[in-house]
């Protein structure tokens, strides 16, 4: 987006600190800060409109911080403990097939295996994944940061699969494989809704060997895993570390997203996130995604189960996109009492529209730049993680109600979902 607020956003990015939850703090001379959401990669039609008339300073206050140092690491506060909600869920079993074109994903014979053993059947299958991305600041000077996630071989074609917060808002991905290699990467597609995106490279002249994926449903409490990946960065990659699987279904909810996790206490650290979790027969159960970080907390990772995202897998290497994913097409600010002093906002409270996308749900439907959102069917919304979990339990074709405020005076809109796609499909 090329506007002043969000250029400043991005400008962010080249802070180097661990993503934290805290609360908004204000004083006469500080510029507020808010939380921003942007819900689609396809290009907006419309940006920001008069309210925004002062220039505008924002630090994002999220735990659920896509690029920092070393990247490839969701981190839980102390502070942000409390917001979420760890707690056993039921879970359907998920489709285990995987039939993906290209792909040489091989099933083991099912023999346990030493942890030596599955260290060197593994390791050569695991990459890191450096995300470098480029930002202008006001004073015209490019600013840019690298962060380091790792990464799995699905595919002996050149099939990756790592979490999306590994490659966010990445302007070049370069993989570094176990041979010492280093190659250039593209995106193929993305998954906010489970985390996960997939990224290939040209497998000309390399020796590429693909994990075998296992079957995250045979887990049991108390079996042993390795975490294979790259924490801190690139100096430590290939790094292995052991534990047990503390437990199943673990749901997370970060930002509006809740995640069925599997939890462990082999040691996850910032570099791990799209690494693997293995079982004892050297498969890949999980893609390790999340860790707990506070004062006298150890122990609490988790990861993401692998028979959870083979479909989404799949569709991202077919299609570049998940199937059904609902979208609006908006990108909003969430509104604080102070943000609406600040700029004189008709509302204190809800999300302002800050670009509607051409084409989109909410561009048919009547919304408009400037609109601020206060109720998603009926029910008042205050934040965006609120406005995300409502919209995500929803799909594509389905038909919901805003209620907005547009310059003082409310009005509801009816807007039928859209399925999700990249500006390409």
């Amino acid at each position: 987006m090329n506007n002043d607020f969000f250029d400043e956003l991005n400008n962010k990015k080249e802070e180097n600190t661990e993503p934290v939850a805290s609360d908004v703090s204000y004083t006469e001379t500080e510029e507020p800060k808010s939380t921003v959401y942007s819900e689609t990669v396809r290009k907006p039609k419309k940006e920001h409109g008069s309210f925004w008339k002062k220039p505008v300073t924002v630090a994002v206050l999220t735990a659920f911080v896509m690029t920092f140092l070393f990247g490839g690491g969701l981190y839980i506060s102390k502070d942000a403990i409390k917001d979420y909600i760890l707690k056993d869920v039921n879970t359907s079993s998920a489709n285990t097939n995987f039939d993906v074109p290209g792909a040489s994903v091989t099933k083991s014979d099912g023999t346990e295996l030493t942890n030596q053993q599955i260290a060197a059947t593994v390791s050569p299958s695991i990459v890191g994944v450096s995300n470098m991305s480029y930002s202008q600041n006001s004073y015209l000077n490019i600013n840019t940061v690298q962060s380091t996630g790792s990464g799995i071989i699905i595919s002996t074609d050149g099939y990756i699969v790592t979490n999306n917060h590994v490659v966010s808002n990445a302007n070049k991905l370069k993989v570094n494989l176990a041979s010492g290699d280093e190659v250039d990467a593209k995106l193929i597609g993305t998954d906010a809704t489970t985390d996960i995106a997939i990224i290939k490279i040209d497998p000309s002249g390399l020796d590429l060997k693909a994990a075998t994926l296992g079957y995250s449903s045979s887990l049991q409490v108390g079996d042993e895993v390795l975490a294979i990946g790259n924490p801190l960065g690139l100096k430590l990659a290939g790094s292995v570390t052991h534990g047990i699987v503390s437990a199943l279904n673990r749901s997370l909810t970060v930002d509006g997203t809740t995640y069925n996790l599997i939890q462990t206490d082999a040691a996850i650290n910032s570099g791990n996130s799209g690494g693997a979790l293995v079982n004892n027969k050297g498969e890949v159960i999980g893609i390790n995604s999340v860790k707990v970080a506070s004062d006298g907390v150890e122990g609490l990772g988790f990861a993401i189960p692998i028979d959870d995202i083979k479909d989404v897998i799949e569709d991202i290497i077919k299609d570049g996109y998940v199937h059904g994913r609902p979208s609006i097409g908006i990108n909003i600010v969430e509104i604080t009492s102070q943000l609406a002093y600040y700029y004189n906002l008709p509302s204190n409270y809800g999300l302002f529209v800050n670009s509607v996308v051409e084409g989109s749900a909410a561009e048919i439907s009547g919304i408009e730049v400037g609109d601020i959102i206060i109720a998603f069917n009926g029910e008042k919304v205050t934040s965006a993680s609120d406005f995300i979990a409502k919209k995500n339990e929803y799909k594509a074709g389905d038909t919901i109600e805003l209620t907005i405020n547009r310059e003082g005076t409310e009005k509801k809109i009816s807007v039928k979902l859209q399925e999700e796609k990249p500006a390409s499909k």
